[in-house]
């Protein structure tokens, strides 16, 4: 059901802010999870390794989205900028992990579609 929901997203705004990222995993994941599209409320980790404390994410994740915003979205850079920016709000983004599942497929379609309207075509494998 979420390859479903994912093929069927629209392009969505080229502003975008912590709430879209939150729509997003919304569409994707309200078939499965009652908390789909809300930031998480507990602290997770990678083995030993924290992501933002639960309590910093809509501050963190608001910061990020402006300096995103402060870029002009990533809209026309070079390309060889495009992709040094688009990869360390990618990583700032997945360092936040602002959802309790669905972070990875959430961030690929925020991004694919940030690099659509930054005319670009973003391939992840």
């Amino acid at each position: 059901m979420t390859a479903l929901r994912a093929a069927t997203l629209p392009l969505g705004p080229r502003v975008r802010g912590l709430p879209y990222l939150c729509a997003i995993h919304h569409q994707l994941y309200q078939d499965l999870f009652d908390w789909a599209g809300r930031l998480r409320e507990v602290n997770l980790y990678l083995g030993d390794t924290p992501f933002c404390h639960f309590a910093r994410i809509e501050e963190e994740g608001n910061a990020l989205m402006q300096a995103l915003e402060q870029e002009d979205y990533l809209s026309g850079l070079p390309r060889d900028t495009f992709i040094e920016r688009l990869s360390w709000f990618y990583g700032e983004i997945n360092v936040l992990h602002p959802f309790r599942l669905g972070n990875g497929l959430t961030q690929r379609i925020f991004f694919e579609q940030l690099a659509i309207h930054a005319g670009y075509l973003l391939k992840l494998a």
